[in-house]
């Protein structure tokens, strides 16, 4: 074999050898970077309150808050857990990364204190903002707060619009979703209410989510640019 030769079979394998190890690389990266994602859209902290996914444990908890003497106020919550089962099957559903439902917590000196539920739906090929608060901490700011929390998710997992739907005698959810950016298109639609048993007439609204990060860059990037005379 000539040494020609022999140094052409060594470029090959060095190319092999570099090939796989930036294959593996590439590997552990994506890997790593879902994993940070998914640890990332476990658990989202503000500045009262604690958002994590429902756990099973959570059943006892939840039915007690869901049918309590005091009605926790809902955003038009289609399919609304009531019964032990009901709420058993929703803790315990496969959940999709993104669609992500928390339970909202308030971080309180005596221990965390069950604020109410938001997430993400899918109606009809639709995001929709979904969430309900407990009575007693109603007015204080938990429901804008939460909202606020689960937009950014949302604009960080890539969705660009989200919807969601209003009792049209709720002034209150009105202002919460008007002051997290959400706009009324004045349209009514008949919607299931969970909390009412039956349609009920309810307001729409949309917010348009922006872009965030490299993802803006990029389309910023991609734009042609025109000088200025």
């Amino acid at each position: 074999m000539s040494s020609r030769q022999t140094c052409s079979g060594i470029e090959e394998a060095l190319f092999t050898v570099n090939f796989v190890q930036c294959a593996i690389e590439c590997c552990i990266g994506r890997t790593a970077e879902k994993k940070t994602t998914e640890r990332r859209t476990m658990f989202i902290r503000t500045e009262r309150l604690f958002m994590r996914p429902g756990w099973p444990e959570d059943l006892d908890e939840m039915f007690e808050a869901l049918n309590g003497e005091a009605m926790p106020r809902t955003l038009t919550v289609p399919d609304l857990p009531r019964s032990l089962s009901e709420i058993r099957g929703f803790l315990e559903r496969p959940r999709s990364a993104r669609l992500p439902q928390f339970m909202a917590y308030l971080r309180a000196p005596g221990g965390p204190q069950l604020v109410g539920s938001i997430g993400l739906i899918d109606v009809a090929g639709e995001v929709e903002l979904i969430y309900w608060i407990k009575a007693r901490f109603c007015g204080r700011g938990f429901a804008s707060e939460a909202v606020r929390a689960m937009l950014d998710q949302a604009r960080a997992m890539g969705h660009r619009q989200i919807v969601a739907h209003t009792p049209l005698d709720s002034e209150a959810d009105a202002r919460v979703l008007l002051a997290a950016g959400f706009e009324d298109t004045y349209q009514v639609e008949e919607r299931f209410s969970a909390q009412c048993g039956g349609f009920d007439a309810v307001h729409r609204f949309e917010v348009r989510l922006a872009r965030c990060g490299a993802e803006a860059r990029s389309a910023a990037m991609a734009q042609p640019h025109q000088l200025s005379a």
